[in-house]
């Protein structure tokens, strides 16, 4: 299910401004619909700050399988 900024930044514990930085420079995730609306799979977001704790890189997903 896509939810939206506001959801996102309270779910995760960061700042909207947070949010709205890692979307700037492509690191999370995001669906554009229209100029100004953001739309975000909260599971897929999850999922990559699980990778990023673990000290799995994005791209070692694909690497090495």
């Amino acid at each position: 299910m896509l939810v939206d900024l506001k959801v996102v930044y309270t779910e995760l514990g960061v700042s909207p401004n947070h949010v709205r930085r890692e979307v700037k420079r492509g690191a999370w995730p995001h669906y554009r619909l229209g100029r100004r609306v953001l739309r975000f799979d909260l599971d897929e977001l999850k999922s990559l700050g699980r990778l990023v704790s673990e000290g799995k890189p994005e791209s070692s997903k694909v690497e090495g399988e």
